[in-house]
């Protein structure tokens, strides 16, 4: 592992193969929505202050990560606004070659079960979710959903969590879902929409 602080407001840690393995790291795990990564920065973070004195206390940060060979490069940049007062609002992640990063997936046994949620939230005035698709994968149904901010809103992942469970995203599930699955449902709209 590099520690290495670029300027004031930069820092850059490197996480070679042998510190991926270490971790269980995997490169399509690197998401602000994997726990363990969170754990992980917070942890790094802690590191590079005690080694290089930079310190998140006052700022935003954003992150951002790039594939090196089988490890994983994160570079760290304060900006000169205040945190967020919620928690989660202090840090944007920033991933290249993750498009999807603000993906979620749901998986559902009932087409019942499915059809109910579509139901549900269609009713919602407000679903923050821009678009979605769902498909079918040997009489599996996978909901792929693109919400408008950074996270779906409590009020619909509760829904989806009552008749369904969240699968960690991941790109090679995504691309799996094209390739094998029936895709049943895209839409472009704010609304999961049956049929």
């Amino acid at each position: 592992m590099i520690i290495e602080r670029i300027d004031e407001k930069k820092l850059m840690i490197m996480l070679e193969e042998q510190d991926m393995n270490s971790l269980e790291l995997t490169y399509d795990k690197v998401s602000w929505k994997n726990q363990k990564f969170k754990v992980l920065i917070a942890k790094l973070l802690a590191l590079a202050k005690f080694k290089t004195g930079f310190s998140v206390d006052e700022s935003k940060l954003s992150i951002e990560t790039m594939p090196q060979g089988s490890g994983c490069v994160i570079i760290f940049t304060l900006s000169p606004e205040k945190k967020g007062k919620n928690k989660g609002e202090n840090e944007e992640l920033i991933t290249y070659e993750t498009e999807n990063l603000e993906s979620y997936i749901y998986k559902f046994d009932k087409i019942d079960d499915l059809l109910e949620v579509c139901e549900k939230i269609e009713k919602m005035q407000e679903t923050g979710i821009k678009s979605s698709m769902i498909f079918d994968m040997n009489n599996t149904y996978f909901v792929l959903l693109y919400p408008t901010g950074a996270i779906i809103p409590q009020s619909v992942s509760v829904i989806l969590n009552e008749y369904g469970s969240e699968v960690e995203y991941s790109r090679i599930l995504e691309a799996n879902l094209h390739e094998f699955g029936k895709l049943i449902h895209s839409g472009g709209s704010a609304v999961l929409r049956r049929g």
